[in-house]
């Protein structure tokens, strides 16, 4: 079984409801695997300051930047910097990695900095 689950809600008429109706169907599923005494915890966040894409490309950007110049995969680079960032959530045994995508604006503007910072360290300009 999955041991983790992430969906997106929007608070509509005063209710958190699915954006799609995919991911009520992930949750129900998820919800329907669960042993009887499981333990489950939760982890909730609101977004309330998108990014933009230009932000997105410039960190993307980086990364790829990052990863030719390393030889290491664009994913690693990816993970090192969402844990530099803060964007990575660990439990137990799993943890949680936010989407660049579904980051604010001052949480990609701290992943940026954290791939010229890391860029530095190695040698990479990326302004």
């Amino acid at each position: 079984m999955k041991n983790s689950l992430t969906v997106r809600l929007k608070k509509k008429e005063g209710k958190l409801k699915y954006r799609l109706g995919v991911e009520e169907d992930l949750y129900n599923a998820f919800v329907s695997n669960i042993p009887e005494g499981a333990h489950v915890e939760i982890f909730i966040s609101v977004d309330t300051d998108d990014g933009s894409l230009s932000q997105l490309a410039k960190l993307h950007a980086n990364i790829k930047e990052i990863s030719n110049s390393t030889g290491q995969s664009v994913d690693d680079i990816k993970l090192e910097i969402k844990r530099r960032s803060g964007l990575v959530f660990v439990n137990k045994d799993s943890y949680y990695q936010k989407s660049f995508g579904d980051c604010s604006k001052t949480e990609l503007s701290k992943a940026i900095q954290e791939t010229i910072q890391l860029g530095e360290t190695l040698g990479i300009s990326l302004y």
